[in-house]
């Protein structure tokens, strides 16, 4: 005999078909989508305080561009045409998704925005839509985000090194493991958020970081300072390296995660979390830390 019920009112049904359900796994199913609204109306209302808590200290409370959230175009939009897809899934395999889109212009807002939706996904389609919010400020995002993994390009690739007395020094791919690829994504969003906050406004915008992403190379190959420190039981290295076009100076930095493998003898992974310019000597004195291992910044 088969019967089913629904997870909030335990109305019993003897179709399940009848049900709805909009997690992987069909363990919860609803009669309607009553109950189904009432059941999560908790945890929707816990991602609106996380999101409000977030605004009060970022100081975004009166942002103009929120008055356009509940639009109906920028949420399909988004989970149709999202530029960024990240993930948490907890100790019990529940999966909540993040999608991201940023806006350049809509009406008669002029400047451009990130559109946030965080929602349940069913068979590689939004089930349920959980939260959703607008603003200007990238931070925000990085905030409401944070500890989520990118699942919408996994890049599996990263820097073998051998070990030298002036520190590591990149030369052929491997393959990495899901562990290491989830500490990746963990601590490249946990510094995003860290870097942000710290950000003034007159430094490089966010938005035009990808620009400089050509000095990266020769800052790792020549870099002017190279650090390495200790955080959560992980070692860092962070290299410095001062760039100038056409009579501008900047800072490029790179984060590096250094990973023992056991899988061939001597080799180790440097591993780059996070790279970007600024123009802030604050930004520089910021990272500068831990271990000099060699170098000295030029002026």
């Amino acid at each position: 005999m088969n019967f089913y019920y629904c997870s909030q009112c335990k109305e019993i049904n003897q179709n399940v078909d009848q049900l709805l359900f909009v997690e992987p796994g069909l363990s919860k199913g609803f009669c309607s989508e009553e109950c189904l609204l009432e059941f999560y109306g908790p945890l929707m209302n816990y991602f609106e305080e996380q999101d409000n808590d977030a605004r009060k200290k970022l100081k975004l409370i009166e942002e103009d561009v929120y008055a356009l959230r509940g639009t109906e175009f920028l949420l399909e939009e988004t989970l149709k045409n999202f530029e960024e897809h990240l993930m948490v899934k907890n100790r019990i395999n529940e999966e909540y998704h993040f999608f991201v889109k940023k806006i350049k212009t809509y009406k008669k807002i002029k400047k451009p925005f990130y559109v946030l939706v965080i929602a349940f996904v069913l068979e590689d389609k939004a089930s349920l839509v959980l939260f959703h919010t607008v603003t200007c400020e990238r931070t925000l995002v990085a905030k409401l985000t944070e500890g989520a993994e990118d699942v919408s390009s996994k890049d599996s690739e990263g820097p073998v090194i051998k070990e030298k007395k002036d520190g590591p020094v990149n030369y052929m791919n491997i393959n990495l493991k899901k562990e290491v690829i989830d500490l990746i994504d963990q601590k490249k969003s946990s510094m995003l958020a860290d870097l942000l906050s710290k950000r003034s406004n007159s430094d490089i915008p966010f938005e035009d970081f990808h620009i400089y992403d050509q000095f990266g190379t020769q800052t790792l190959a020549e870099p002017d300072e190279l650090y390495r420190y200790t955080e959560d039981g992980e070692d860092f290295f962070v290299y410095i390296k001062t760039h100038s076009v056409q009579n501008k100076s900047f800072y490029y930095f790179i984060i590096c995660l250094y990973y023992s493998s056991n899988e061939e003898e001597m080799q180790d992974i440097l591993i780059p979390i996070l790279s970007f310019p600024s123009l802030d000597p604050k930004i520089y004195q910021e990272y500068k830390k831990g271990e000099q291992i060699t170098g000295t910044l030029k002026n």
